[in-house]
């Protein structure tokens, strides 16, 4: 897939996530990005010389199904997915290609799970992704980070510190 075409894809994956998401159709998308990742995991597996940005692609097909597995309860899942997605965005094939900005969403949505079950992971992962976000200059993620760290900090009594990090949200 060129470069363009992968571009293309990751563009439709956000629209049809929106969409979903502002409809309530969450089965929906993650039908969709399930069958969009094993697509580009057969793909990927079978060619050597795949193209970098498919693997981004791969990445960020497996961040949406990660994430919204998470959000149907399917906690262990949505964790092995967004792992998954990351372990992918460490590869040596990506190395040429800046993948703070989708690790740093990828961070999100797996802190987003932890959140439930460890808050520890869950503000590490928040951390992490917030770092990344500065390092980019993407103020949405920025501002997501600080909010969910802010309500981890509130739910372990910690108040003084999340509504810190709330304003500063």
């Amino acid at each position: 897939m060129e470069h363009c075409a992968s571009d293309l894809l990751v563009q439709g994956a956000l629209g049809l996530a929106q969409y979903c998401e502002r409809r309530a159709r969450p089965y929906e998308a993650l039908e969709a990005f399930r069958e969009a990742a094993d697509r580009l995991k057969e793909r990927t597996i079978e060619d050597p010389d795949v193209n970098p940005h498919d693997w981004l692609t791969l990445a960020t097909m497996l961040r949406f199904e990660g994430d919204i597995s998470g959000y149907l309860g399917d906690r262990e899942s949505g964790r092995e997915l967004l792992e998954r997605c990351l372990s992918l965005l460490g590869r040596l094939e990506l190395a040429d290609l800046d993948t703070r900005c989708e690790e740093a969403y990828a961070l999100l949505a797996l802190g987003n799970v932890e959140r439930r079950t460890c808050r520890g992971d869950a503000r590490q992962s928040f951390a992490r992704s917030l770092g990344l976000a500065r390092s980019t200059g993407d103020r949405w993620a920025c501002a997501q980070a600080l909010f969910r760290l802010a309500t981890c900090h509130e739910f372990d009594d910690d108040l003084a510190e999340g509504i810190k990090l709330g304003e500063r949200a």
